[in-house]
This record gives C-alpha cells, structure tokens and sequence, in this order.
C-alpha cells in the first residue's frame, strides 16, 4: 500500500514554494522546468531565458556580427541557461560549456549542487538559437561577463565559483579582462581540460575545418574525430558528442566552424611556459583555483612539461603542483561525470564556507 511521509511531504512543498517565489520575483516564467522529488525533498532545474538590455550591449566588440546582434529584437538577443533555483544564495556556481555544447551538459550536476547553480549557453549555441549569425570569442566573453555580472547583482552571493570545460575553460581563463566582480566576493575557479596549446585541440582542429566542406566530407571529418578512442567508453562519450553537436548546427555549421577556428587560432605557437604565465595570473585575480585534466597521450608529455616548469622557482612562473591534476583514469567527457565533478567543486573552500 502506497504510504505518504507527512515530514518529507512538507519538506517537498515548502522548497516548491521556495522556488515559486524565486520564480515569480523574478519575473521570468519557468520554461522546460524539469523538477523530481526525491526523499532528500524537491530539486530540479528550469530552463530559463536573460534577455541583454541595450546598456549590457554598449560596448559589445565592434565586428559587423556584433553590431548586428545589438539591433535584434529583445526576444532574439538573448541567452539561454539552466537554473537549479536553490534557496539561499550564499555560494553561486557558474558553469561554462565546451565546444559545440550546451547548458544540458551540466544539468546533473546543478540537479546535484546543495547551492544555486546556472549553467548558461553561449549565443547561438543553443537549439533555440535559430539563423544567428556566428560570434567572435571576444564577443562571447562580453556577453557571458554581462550575463554573469547581471546575476550577481541580483543574487548577492558571498562567493562564486566558475566551472569551465574544454573550450569553456579557455574563455574562462579570458573572462577577468571582460569581468567585473564585487571585491568582498570570493572567487574559485575550475578549469577542466583547458587548452595548453596547438596540440590540445584535437576536435576544434577537425571542426574548423567542417563549415566549408561537403556533407561527405564533414562525415569523414566526424569518422576521424570518433577514430581516436582507446577503448568503448571514449567511442561512446565521442559519438555521442558528435550526434548533439552534428545533429544541432546541420542546418548551419558556421558559427561551429568559426568558434572553433578561433580557438585553434588563438592556441598556434603557444609554448607551455606561456600557458602557465597566464595561468598563474589567476592567483591575483581568485581565491582558489584549479585546473584538472583528463589522460590520454596529448596530455602525458604536456603536464609532464607543466609540472617541470611550474616547479622550477628561476623561471618565476609559481603555480604550485597542488593546482595543477591529472586524471590519468579519466577521458575527456569523464571530467563531466556528476560525482566527479561535484566531489570536486565541493573541494573548493568557498563551498564549505
């Protein structure tokens, strides 16, 4: 016989109730909200959209796609992303997609997360995102610090952690020259599988490629990207990857193409003491910081690089090893495997405060 425990049962509906507020406060409805009961009480997350005021588009980077965003209706010059609409808002967890991604990608972990998270998608990267002109890295970064800035202002949280992943971690490690954070803020960022340099961006190499070729020859391109898994797992995570990203932008590969070209671009000629120089610049600018990577041959002689550099005190680069993992164990998409990933943004100091 089916029995209802009142406590949880209350406990269930009051943190609904909690939500609804947020909600109706907000103004914003709830759209796609996906919410489950468990015996821990409610969680979930909702869809939800932040529409960029004229004032958050004053200075946005000058290029003729830019300017062409700034003159879109206020429903079209938008940016989607998830909300896990926790109450109190003493820590908040930003999220920061890869390549091709969206805020799905993360949605397990803000369904996991005991504060409140927001996972945004990049500007024409999500499904919604329908014939919109593709945008440059700088103009990404603009509009991301805009949104982040916007939710800060309004949540008022004592601390902030920023997760990035691949190509998500590269515009997290551009974001302090875009970024203006409350200086009683305390700042932790995660940086997971950051490009180091050329040899890293395996996939953005293939992608920036795929906008001018043939429907054959984006499928070869997609059959090479897959031909580097090591065992079942990676060639599922891989396929699995090229399905969503493929699947998404089929209509239209440009702004794919050209968010990938930038990246493998701005990575060319890169040597790894450069990497750690800027890297190293984070330890002005947060309070705690780290940057995890997967395993895998391109990462083997890198870190091994890494760890030698950063250790050599003549050099003056100064990132200690403790900043520095290597999930040898690990592929690339089992960096966003939810226990793994919430073990280790709990480890961050500013959470347990």
């Amino acid at each position: 016989m089916f029995q209802i425990d009142v406590a949880e049962g209350i406990k269930s509906v009051k943190y609904l109730l909690d939500i609804w507020k947020i909600v109706a406060a907000s103004g914003n409805p709830i759209k796609g909200g996906d919410f489950i009961v468990g015996s821990s009480g409610a969680t979930g997350v909702a869809h939800r959209q932040f529409d960029f005021t004229d004032q958050d588009l004053d200075e946005l980077p000058g290029d003729k796609n830019s300017q062409l965003f700034k003159v879109l209706g206020q429903n079209d010059r938008s940016l989607q992303y998830l909300d896990n609409l926790r109450v109190g808002n003493e820590c908040l967890v930003f999220c920061l997609h890869g390549l091709g991604l969206d805020q799905d990608d993360f949605s397990e972990l803000l369904m996991e997360l005991p504060v409140r998270g927001i996972a945004p998608t990049l500007c024409g990267f999500h499904r919604l995102d329908v014939g919109l002109l593709p945008l440059t890295i700088e103009a990404h970064c603009y509009l991301t610090a805009r949104f982040i800035e916007s939710k800060l202002a309004e949540l008022k949280p004592s601390s902030v952690v920023l997760v990035g992943f691949s190509t998500g971690a590269d515009l997290l490690l551009r974001l302090p020259s875009y970024l203006s954070i409350p200086a009683a803020t305390e700042v932790a960022c995660l940086f997971l599988d950051a490009n180091i340099n050329e040899q890293t961006c395996f996939i953005s190499k293939q992608l920036a490629d795929i906008g001018g070729e043939s429907k054959l020859a984006s499928v070869r391109l997609a059959q090479e990207i897959a031909g580097v898994a090591t065992d079942l797992d990676e060639w599922i995570n891989i396929h699995s990857y090229l399905v969503k990203v493929l699947g998404k932008f089929r209509a239209d590969l440009a702004p794919l193409s050209q968010f990938a070209s930038e990246i493998l671009e701005q990575h060319r000629g890169i040597e790894v003491t450069d990497f750690l120089k800027r890297s190293s610049g984070f330890l002005a600018w947060c309070d705690e910081f780290k940057f995890v990577f997967s395993g895998g041959e391109a990462h083997a002689a890198l870190l091994s690089d890494l760890q030698s550099f950063s250790s050599n005190s003549e050099m003056g680069l100064g990132l200690p090893d403790q900043y520095l993992t290597w999930e040898r164990e690990r592929s690339h998409f089992d960096l966003l495997e939810v226990e793994f990933l919430s073990s280790v943004v709990g480890d961050f100091q500013v959470m347990s405060s």
